[in-house]
């Protein structure tokens, strides 16, 4: 299809829709060969449009048809064999066995199916095949076996069969790593003593081996809760904050912890909230006693109000809070999405089946404070399939993510007024289905679909996982340490322009989304997966430029940004990646939350005296302002009425062409605009400009040229 996917149409016409594909392929199952009714609209719109009517019959139908095509032996080769090479029938020799499983198509009652799967087992024994398990759920047919690659050739072709694949491969890391013994672990790096400060806001937070010499300390709010983590989740949250991927760390052999941790504990031992203190007091407590007792400025909360779901509308006090102490302390504060199951039930089975559509429903959007304006939100995204060794030969057992695509309990946004939320994602862990439990299972029970951290309780147990985006955010708060340790005296503002700028959404994710829009794609992943070199560093050919600042209410700032002549010139791909953060006043009781608002144009090809004269308040005996030409203002995507809804504003340009005759000097127009907070004087904000060319350049070094003269 090249519009609209139809698929109630399609129904309407008999068909059964078996599968739909990210690049807008619908495989349909049709019950009879006749396929009359359809071939009656086909008829229609072949004759053209009838007198005194624009469009053929059933246009918006059968014009939104490409081509149609019996499903062909190359379409059933799963995605593992072609990830190795193997995308053809002729790729699999007769020399050598292969072990598959194998998906019959959900054609409907049960008893069909077990029909054809009895088929099938039967032709695989008799040409000497190995079946060695079989699954029949309520949509889900598989069978496990080891074949010839002469069998592999033949199954390709039966129309029944959705798609012969290598089997799933277990995560061996993580599994190793719960049974490791202290001995055994590399050796600890030391942490320098002016390292960034990482606040837990969480259940508190207990000695482990691998903080030593790096917690600073611990407080409780209020103190009658005491330090320690009964909960666990804490500690777990801690781990991840300090060493980012920790299974990356046991699988090279060595650990390196970025940051110093501190904690706050505001949950009792069984992870709730203390019945006699409201949670904004707590947070507020909590958070500006870390600042001021240990000087932390970045700080991680992994809760939510799993009973306050963010619906669009007004955010809550929590909310309210965490964004005005992102504004008064000048902290980087980064928030989980929050988590939802699913499917449970006799629905189980959808978890594998509807994924990821079910990311879209109304009751799967942000957990309160996720909604919040001035802190980072972040998503999950799944770190593979999540199968260990014990799994990896039950065919019962079903992954539902790949690597990098989105975690199947990850809750989505967008945010206020339609701003981007989550801002970020990281990995999270994922779920799997597991039929003989008959429920989907994450990290906390089968350690190969969760993040490896550290356990609460390190004499019983060195190192526990879980699933959640309560492990998501302090990736993104790890990353937000390395950050602040290259740059110490930058704002919370420059952190997190600096951080979303670098992001991108994996291709992975994109793919898998793609069918379900670009909207589905911000709301889930918002800017995407954070590049630490990115954010951190140019290179040859990507210049990183930033600044820091502050504006009077109605003013506005104009930036010089150089554009060096190879930059300029032929038809390689160049970018130009602007990002803004600030962090307005807010009033939870008001609609217009933000007391302040900013936002920016990229001109080019006009002199500063003009775009001061077009962008400046005139008085009304001075007439119009000058106009602007289309061509000299960037047409940045996203617009600036999808992108000024959030107080970190990303947008991008694109050249395929040259560009020479605007020449050697773009412009960057800052502007701050006031709202209801007149108590305001100055709204401080940091920019960020990223030029990228695709080619191998010294794009770096041409611009510290220009920049020295």
């Amino acid at each position: 299809m090249t519009g609209a996917l139809q698929e109630a149409d399609w129904e309407q016409l008999g068909l059964t829709v078996l599968s739909s594909d990210a690049d807008r392929t619908l495989v349909l199952f049709a019950s009879n060969d006749e396929m009359a009714e359809f071939r009656t609209r086909l008829d229609a719109y072949q004759r053209g449009a009838p007198a005194g009517q624009k469009n053929a019959p059933y246009n918006n139908f059968i014009g939104g048809i490409e081509t149609i095509g019996s499903v062909e032996p190359r379409d059933r080769i799963g995605i593992r064999f072609r990830e190795d090479g193997l995308v053809d029938m002729a790729d699999f020799r007769d020399g050598e066995a292969y072990l598959v499983d194998i998906e019959v198509w959900d054609l409907g009652e049960r008893r069909l199916r077990e029909r054809k799967l009895d088929d099938i087992v039967r032709y695989i024994e008799a040409r000497g095949g190995e079946v060695f398990d079989q699954y029949i759920g309520p949509s889900i047919t598989m069978l496990r076996a080891r074949l010839s690659g002469e069998l592999v050739r033949t199954l390709l072709t039966i129309e029944e069969v959705a798609s012969v694949d290598l089997p799933p491969s277990p995560d061996l890391v993580t599994s190793e790593a719960m049974d490791m013994v202290l001995a055994a672990t590399p050796p600890l790096n030391e942490v320098d003593q002016a390292a960034p400060v990482i606040g837990i806001i969480d259940s508190g937070l207990n000695a482990h081996p691998f903080l030593d010499g790096i917690v600073v300390g611990s407080i409780a709010v209020p103190e009658d809760l005491g330090t320690a983590d009964v909960w666990g989740h804490g500690t777990r949250v801690a781990g991840i904050a300090a060493f980012g991927d920790l299974r990356a760390q046991l699988a090279t052999g060595e650990l390196r912890r970025g940051s110093r941790i501190c904690a706050a504990k505001v949950t009792n031992d069984a992870g709730s909230f203390d019945d006699r203190r409201l949670v904004p007091s707590q947070m507020r407590e909590a958070i500006t006693r870390l600042s001021e007792e240990f000087g932390c400025r970045i700080f991680v909360i992994s809760l939510g109000d799993k009973k306050r779901v963010f619906n669009g509308g007004k955010v809550g006090t929590w909310a309210a809070t965490l964004d005005e102490l992102a504004r008064e302390l000048n902290v980087v504060i980064i928030v989980s999405a929050g988590n939802r199951g699913p499917r449970a039930g006799n629905r189980v089975e959808q978890g594998v089946t509807e994924y990821p559509d079910y990311l879209l429903e109304a009751n799967n959007h942000l957990l309160e404070p996720a909604g919040a304006m001035n802190v980072i939100t972040v998503g999950s995204i799944a770190q593979g399939e999540g199968l260990d060794a014990d799994m990896a030969d039950d065919v019962r057992v079903r992954p539902i993510t790949r690597p990098n695509e989105p975690s199947p309990f990850s809750r989505i946004g967008p945010g206020l007024g339609g701003g981007t939320k989550p801002d970020l994602v990281d990995v999270g862990g994922t779920l799997i289905f597991d039929a003989v439990v008959a429920r989907l299972r994450g990290g906390e029970d089968r350690p190969s679909a969760g993040v490896l951290t550290l356990n609460h309780n390190y004499l019983n147990r060195l190192f526990t996982a879980g699933s959640g985006t309560s492990y998501s955010a302090p990736r993104v708060g790890f990353s937000a340490g390395q950050i602040l340790a290259r740059f110490p005296g930058a704002s919370a503002n420059l952190v997190r322009a600096l951080l979303i700028g670098s992001a991108e959404v994996p291709v992975e994710a994109s793919e898998r989304l793609e069918m379900l829009g670009s909207e589905a794609i911000r709301s889930v992943c918002g800017h995407g997966l954070i590049n630490l070199q990115r954010a951190g560093f140019s290179d040859d050919a990507r210049v990183t430029l930033y600044a820091e600042d502050e504006l009077p209410l109605d003013h506005f700032a104009v930036y010089r940004i150089p554009i060096p002549e190879i930059f300029q010139i032929g038809n390689t791909e160049r970018t130009i990646r602007v990002t803004l953060a600030y962090d307005p006043p807010v009033r939870h009781t008001r609609n217009d939350y933000a007391g302040v608002g900013m936002s920016f144009r990229l001109v080019r090809g006009c002199e500063p005296a003009f775009i001061f004269e077009h962008y400046r308040k005139r008085a009304e005996a001075e007439g119009p302002f000058p106009e602007m030409q289309d061509r000299f203002n960037c047409k940045l995507e996203p617009g600036p009425k999808a992108r000024e809804k959030s107080s970190v504003q990303r947008a991008s340009i694109t050249f395929k062409r040259g560009i020479e005759q605007y020449g050697d000097s773009y412009y960057l127009v800052v502007r701050c605009e006031s709202g209801w907070a007149s108590h305001v004087d100055r709204q401080a904000f940091a920019v960020v400009v990223e030029l990228l060319q695709k080619a191998e350049v010294r794009l770096y070094e041409r611009l510290r040229q220009r920049l020295r003269t």
